[in-house]
């Protein structure tokens, strides 16, 4: 389930106005319109905040790839059409 601009417009600006520092998880600038995922944080932590996602963002980098080659080699439709019905 992704962001939509809608769901992080406010908080965004609730955010940078309180002085927080707000970038994508790989610690890019923040784009409502490019969703990267978002790390939020008093500025002070912020880059072992962004350091620390590396490891999660790979897990589910490494989850994506694999269902991708799962849904090419068809292994994926072939277990949901064996499924009794």
């Amino acid at each position: 389930m992704a962001l939509k601009p809608w769901d992080a417009a406010a908080g965004s600006l609730i955010v940078l106005e309180a002085g927080a520092q707000i970038t994508d998880m790989s610690g890019k600038p923040f784009d409502l319109f490019v969703n990267n995922g978002v790390a939020v944080s008093n500025g002070h932590v912020h880059a072992a905040l962004v350091d620390a996602a590396v490891p999660m963002l790979d897990a589910l980098a490494m989850e994506v790839w694999s269902l991708s080659v799962r849904l090419s080699s068809g292994i994926v439709f072939e277990r949901c059409e064996s499924r009794p019905r």
